[in-house]
């Protein structure tokens, strides 16, 4: 379904911007030859070089299921998960042999293909938090990623002239959002290699007249301690934002800067659990509704239970798998439920308040962390900060540089009753991040930093 249609837009060509090559579907799905095997399960281990966007959609045209994986987690992660599900096929440049595996024509394929009970619905295995060495996945169908780049296109000035890198890595569900809506609808990808963070990415930008970035919540504070907001882009037309809660003040910031360069700024909500993003606010609309995800993306609909949000569309999830045996089934819920808190205004604009499991009771007084972090951010935007909780004895406060630690304890305790006492600082070299960018919180409480 997705190759046919992309098939049908005439405009799409993927393009390698260090060597300014260009590339029709086509030319793309023939570097790559698949071996005849009936359906099975394949293991996709990707970077960010044109050939991981060749195989992914080589494999999406197949009948294939596919899990997306990052190809920088360790050979013995790989190797657990390997164990675990047992795929017929592997896709890994960092690998020069696997036991059991032959290697044909750039694939590593199992001699003699195993049975498998896969059900028909399943097209894709995305990791449900990031850290891709977990063996929990999404059940994602194809339906289900064509449904949501279809309502994403509706609202994103996507258009056959469009000129967009895909800066985010393509086995995190908003990386593929944005290749799949792109592919579909638009006309150019770059397939760059660069991160954000290197001078080539923005060399980049201006020789090929990039027209848009899409980016985490941390990504956007780079951008400004790198010094974006100081410069012009004439080329960009519009920014996406998703993957977490960008602080009030930074989204303020960037509307203003996206005002006076003619760009839009469009604020997002998404889970991976329902094929990445599932709502936005109209960049019309960010400074009167600040700090709103908006309102359900095209054929989605959202409710709030028990304070909880959930969502229903036909993007959503068929469940989640742990081992081989949950490949067996697919079942969508009737309503998704996000795991996240919120509220609705009075015009039906939503906004999450913060997660169910990030809570911490000092002495009696339950604390929602991540409004706690998002109050330290909006009131000293220049710290790199993240919060957790200790034991509910403690508030942890991990920052890269917090020089003014006595004024952030009083403005805590100034609005949360938190003694300065029961609030510890750690200083790090550097806040761990997540493959898909978001800040590491298992990390941090393993002290893996």
């Amino acid at each position: 379904m997705i190759i046919e249609k992309i098939n049908n837009n005439p405009s799409f060509r993927i393009i390698n911007p260090s060597k300014n090559i260009s590339y029709s579907i086509e030319e793309i799905l023939g570097m790559y030859t698949l071996h005849s095997r009936e359906r099975c399960l394949s293991f996709l281990y990707l970077d960010k070089h044109i050939n991981s966007i060749a195989v992914v959609l080589k494999f999406i045209e197949s009948e294939h299921a596919i899990a997306l994986l990052d190809n920088s987690i360790s050979t013995e992660l790989k190797l657990e998960l390997e164990e675990k599900y047992k795929p017929d096929i592997i896709y890994d440049t960092k690998r020069d042999s696997i036991n059991n595996y032959e290697f044909i024509d750039s694939l590593f394929y199992t001699p003699i293909p195993k049975e498998n009970k896969l059900n028909k619905n399943i097209k894709f295995l995305l990791s449900t938090s990031g850290t891709t060495g977990s063996p929990k996945f999404v059940k994602l169908s194809e339906d289900n990623l064509f449904e949501n780049a279809r309502s994403i296109a509706a609202y994103l000035p996507i258009n056959n002239k469009s000129h967009v890198p895909l800066n985010l890595p393509v086995f995190y569900s908003y990386g593929l959002s944005v290749l799949l809506s792109n592919s579909l609808y638009g006309g150019a990808i770059y397939a760059t290699e660069y991160s954000f963070m290197q001078k080539e990415f923005w060399e980049e930008l201006t020789q090929h007249s990039y027209e848009t970035f899409a980016g985490v919540p941390y990504n956007y504070e780079i951008l400004k301690r790198i010094g974006f907001l100081k410069k012009k882009y004439p080329s960009l037309k519009y920014l996406t934002q998703a993957g977490g809660k960008l602080s009030e003040n930074l989204i303020l910031e960037f509307s203003n800067w996206c005002s006076e360069n003619s760009v839009l700024f469009y604020i997002m909500y998404g889970q991976t659990e329902a094929s990445a993003r599932i709502s936005y606010l109209d960049p019309k609309m960010i400074k009167e509704k600040t700090g709103s995800i908006g309102k359900p993306i095209k054929n989605g609909t959202f409710k709030i239970e028990e304070g909880e949000l959930n969502y229903k569309g036909p993007n959503v999830f068929g469940g989640y798998a742990t081992d081989s045996i949950d490949l067996e089934t697919y079942k969508s819920p009737l309503w998704l439920k996000t795991g996240d808190l919120a509220k609705v205004d009075q015009d039906g604009y939503y906004f999450i308040t913060g997660r169910i499991k990030r809570f911490s009771k000092i002495n009696g007084k339950r604390v929602n962390l991540d409004e706690l972090e998002n109050f330290i951010k909006i009131n000293f935007p220049d710290n790199l900060v993240a919060v957790l909780n200790d034991k509910d004895k403690f508030i942890k406060l991990y920052s890269v540089e917090l020089d003014n630690v006595k004024e952030v304890k009083k403005a805590i305790y100034s609005a949360y009753g938190i003694h300065p006492a029961k609030i510890k600082l750690e200083i790090i070299n550097t806040l761990p991040l997540t493959s898909n960018g978001k800040i590491n919180y298992k990390a941090l409480k393993s002290k893996d930093v």
